[in-house]
Formats: structure tokens, C-alpha cells, sequence
């Protein structure tokens, strides 16, 4: 018994312990849908990864924060709505096609083991990145090949019904 007290008083003075660590943080919150900041660093991976019907998820539509914020924004519109919602098979072709771009498994179960991903999480962000792209397709005339006119249409749009939603930034508190 008084082998497993110095244990267990000795670990709790361990300086491990005793350190604040931030395992990730909320950076925007649309609605009630949290964005937090590993999710904006891997769409910042993701948009050279992935291959997008639309131009939404590229380099050409801001940074990888104002993608997300977008995103969320275009989701809080879309809920409950199933004809935004993306078919099984849909979603199982993206993930392919994503796969594909590692080459060999190893390297891809790297990358979700990198990112602390499996492979419901991969369904869950493709499943996701999908869904936005079904909305904006049905909702904006414009052509996607032209980027710059779909973009522009894109951000007219979201500007519009911005103000329906309550999106905050959470500012960063202290040093990370």
C-alpha cells in the first residue's frame, strides 16, 4: 500500500503532468458546428490531395481557415436537407480516388495514422467535403470551369446567407 502512495505522489509531480498541453482548439464556431485547428491544417493537405468536382476546394478559394469557416457555413444550410447528402457509393469513389494518390496502402494508412484518422473519420471528412460541393452544385448557376465567375457566385452566395448564422472566431489564449 505505501509502495503504490510514493507511485502514485511521485507521478503526480512528474512535470508531464503538470504541464498544460492543448491536444487541438476550436478556431470557429458556425452555428453549433465547432471548427477546430487540426481540422484546418489537414484541408490545407487535403486540397493538394484531393480531387473536387468544384472549385471550392482549392487553393484559388482563400485559405485552408476560410474554407472550413465556408464549409461549415454551406453544412448548417444543408442539414437535414437529404438531397445534399451524398450516396455510399459517391463518397466510396472519392475515398478510392484519394487512396490512390498514396500509391501503396502502407502509405496511406500512414498518412491516417500521421493525422490520427481511421478509415470511418476518412468517410466522415470525405462524406463532408461531398456534401458542400452537392449544395453549392444545386444552388449556383454558374459554371465551375470557370473558376474565377463560380468562385466569385460562391462567395456572393455565402456572403448573403452569412448573416442567418452565428459564426464566431475563437481568438487563441496564451502560448502555444
Amino acid at each position: 500500500m505505501r509502495a503504490l502512495l510514493v507511485i502514485t505522489l511521485t507521478l503526480l509531480q512528474s512535470p508531464a503532468l503538470s504541464r498544460e498541453v492543448v491536444a487541438d482548439r476550436v478556431v470557429v464556431v458556425v452555428d453549433e458546428e465547432l471548427v477546430l485547428a487540426s481540422e484546418v491544417r489537414l484541408e490545407a493537405v487535403l486540397t493538394g490531395l484531393d480531387s473536387p468536382s468544384l472549385p471550392f476546394w482549392t487553393l484559388d478559394n482563400g485559405t485552408s481557415l476560410e474554407r472550413m469557416e465556408q464549409a461549415a457555413i454551406v453544412r448548417a444550410l444543408a442539414a437535414g436537407v437529404d438531397l445534399y447528402d451524398p450516396p455510399s457509393q459517391e463518397i466510396e469513389e472519392r475515398l478510392a480516388r484519394l487512396r490512390e494518390r498514396f500509391g501503396r496502402p502502407e502509405s496511406w494508412s500512414a498518412f491516417k495514422q500521421l493525422w490520427g484518422l481511421d478509415q470511418r473519420s476518412m468517410t466522415r471528412i470525405v462524406r463532408r467535403r461531398l456534401l458542400v460541393e452537392r449544395y453549392l452544385s444545386r444552388n449556383l448557376a454558374e459554371d465551375p470551369s470557370d473558376r474565377e465567375v463560380w468562385l466569385t457566385a460562391c462567395r456572393d452566395l455565402l456572403d448573403e446567407v452569412r448573416p442567418r448564422l452565428r459564426v464566431r472566431h475563437i481568438a487563441q489564449r496564451g502560448p502555444l
